[in-house]
């Protein structure tokens, strides 16, 4: 008696379908470790003005800031004032970016980085103030 073969579902062949999913797979997994490449910023030319206009224009109300261990620095220049808003961020109140270290000490922002963040985050409180906020009583 001839031994009987087993059919693989739907008649296909399973070396075959195996090399597709493996070709499959390695295009996706390179495809979204090109996406989750992390773009640096230059930030003695970026402009956080326009950039949290933008921002603000899409409804995007969320401050920029960085992790540095336990502790997040996002920066506000001290002349906003102490500002009531009710908005909700289903994301946050924190776009984190990723440090771009000091030369000297890797482990805090740079000058420039720290100055963008500063300028971003003013503009973004300043528009909150003024489109959605009452100032906060003494």
């Amino acid at each position: 008696m001839a031994p009987q073969l087993r059919r693989i579902p739907l008649g296909g062949k399973q070396e075959p379908m195996n090399l597709k999913h493996l070709v499959f797979r390695s295009t996706l997994v390179a495809i979204l470790l090109g996406c989750s490449r992390v773009s640096r910023m230059d930030y003695r030319t970026a402009d956080p003005i326009a950039d949290a206009k933008r921002a603000f224009s899409q409804d995007d109300y969320r401050v920029v800031g960085v992790k540095l261990g336990d502790t997040v620095l996002a920066p506000v220049d001290s002349s906003v004032g102490h500002v009531e808003v009710n908005v909700q961020l289903p994301n946050g109140p924190v776009r984190f970016l990723a440090l771009d270290p000091q030369p000297a000490n890797p482990d805090r922002p740079s000058d420039a980085q720290l100055s963008y963040l500063k300028r971003y985050n003013t503009e973004i409180w300043t528009r909150l103030r003024d489109d959605f906020g009452r100032n906060a009583r003494p």
